[in-house]
């Protein structure tokens, strides 16, 4: 009875393809299997998808370095005026942010610089003012006004050569120079 109980009970949970390939051989011990053909194909390989690397993050676009806070992106006003243009809004609240996060950053100079188009006296005049922008916009924002000062140097301090429109444009920049750091 043993044995016709398990045999039910094998047959009872085989499936049909498994009883064509193995038939139970009754014995008074233990009930065992003889299989034909060997043993089942094992069953395929699921293939995982190849893992999709994360891009790196984007580098930031305002840092601390050396004795600065680099702009890695430039600061855009309207053509021939110190207003702000809405993308460089992004650009000084990433600034907003390291002067939040470092107050040990006691004072920062905005420098403003034009290229050598127009007059000496324009450009100084345009380089304060794009200068005070940016000063007003981070203080609108919530830094201190007491850690900020701004200075224009018009064509001054060129970079590079404004004899080429490239040069040109390297050279129209804002610089934010630390002047003050708690040791």
């Amino acid at each position: 009875m043993r044995s016709s109980l398990f045999l039910l009970l094998v047959i009872g949970c085989a499936k049909p393809d498994q009883l064509k390939q193995c038939y139970p051989i009754a014995s008074f011990q233990t009930p065992s299997f003889n299989c034909e053909g060997g043993a089942p194909p094992p069953p395929p390989k699921v293939e995982e998808p190849p893992k999709v690397e994360e891009p790196p993050p984007p580098p930031p676009v305002a840092e601390i370095k050396d004795e600065k806070i680099e702009l890695n992106e430039k600061v855009q006003f309207e053509l021939a005026k110190a207003e702000l243009l809405p993308q460089s809004k992004k650009l000084l609240d990433q600034v907003v942010t390291i002067m939040k996060e470092h107050p040990e950053i006691e004072k920062i100079r905005i420098e403003g610089h034009t290229d050598n188009d127009a007059s000496d006296a324009y450009n100084l005049k345009l380089s304060n003012d794009r200068a005070a922008s940016v000063r007003a916009y981070l203080a609108s924002q919530g830094v201190d006004g007491k850690r900020m000062e701004s200075k224009g140097f018009g064509e001054s301090k060129p970079i590079t050569d404004n004899g080429t429109d490239a040069g040109k444009e390297q050279n129209r920049r804002v610089e934010i120079r630390i002047v003050k750091k708690k040791k």
